[in-house]
């Protein structure tokens, strides 16, 4: 929200909120939070980026050498409809890129929501939606005028189109056999993400609260999300490791 007052209001993404050196001469500059609903919401926190030794704080402006934006082909995750609109938001204002986004097909019905919220950004020639299969995503991902893919989806996904159409896929990436595409690609792929539980003396309300958590993890869109909780991590010593697994069993 930051970002967009200060597009608004200025016409450049908002200052960093604090810039200090650190060891070897490096900037730091305060990233989190900034503006007023961050401060309120998330009071006592801070968050950093530490630049390269030896690297200016500013290190490119995307465009100001007047090249054209690349074009990026975005195939839009299946499992969460607000990662495509996040996805978009990125490509075009961090990574200086046009868009062209395939739908998963399971989100075609989101077509015509996704054209009205991004208007602005498909009449500037920024973005434009298309719909259609795997030939259609085939086709898009080698036109020549895609300079570089992102995806959120399933690994399979990611190595059918990297190794397949030349037999066993799995034999093929396991050979080192080169993918098809040289193109760059970004994917943020399923994982087993874990959920740690620090051994401490909890409160009962505590562990309810944790337990009820994972259990709403796992039933929130099917366990469809790459946050969600795949393994559960306690310390085998922990006095409270009972407890807390018979309230998740409750729950």
């Amino acid at each position: 929200a930051e970002y967009f007052e200060a597009l608004d209001t200025t016409g450049a993404p908002p200052p960093p909120a604090g810039v200090r050196t650190v060891s070897g001469g490096r900037h730091a500059v305060q990233t989190f939070p900034i503006g007023l609903y961050e401060n309120l919401f998330f009071a006592g926190w801070k968050g950093e980026l530490w630049i390269e030794e030896g690297k200016p704080l500013e290190q490119e402006r995307p465009g100001a050498d007047g090249t054209r934006a690349r074009l990026y082909l975005l195939l839009g995750a299946g499992n969460q409809s607000s990662v495509v609109g996040a996805d978009i938001l990125s490509l075009v204002f961090q990574h200086h890129a046009a868009v062209v986004c395939k739908l998963n097909p399971v989100n075609d019905y989101l077509l015509k929501p996704l054209e009205h919220a991004f208007a602005p950004l498909i009449d500037a020639g920024l973005l434009a939606f298309v719909t259609g299969g795997v030939a259609m995503t085939q086709a898009l991902i080698h036109h020549p005028s895609v300079a570089a893919i992102h995806m959120t989806g399933s690994d399979k996904t990611y190595d059918a189109i990297m190794w397949g159409g030349h037999g066993d896929i799995a034999a093929r990436k396991a050979s080192g056999a080169p993918p098809n595409l040289t193109k760059p690609f970004q994917a943020e792929l399923g994982c087993v993400t874990p959920y740690i539980l620090a051994p401490g003396a909890w409160s009962d309300a505590a562990v309810a609260l944790h337990a009820r958590e994972v259990a709403a993890m796992v039933v929130h869109n099917a366990h469809f999300n790459c946050l969600a909780a795949q393994v559960l991590v306690t310390a085998r010593w922990w006095p409270q490791r009972g407890q807390f697994l018979a309230a998740l069993e409750a729950e």
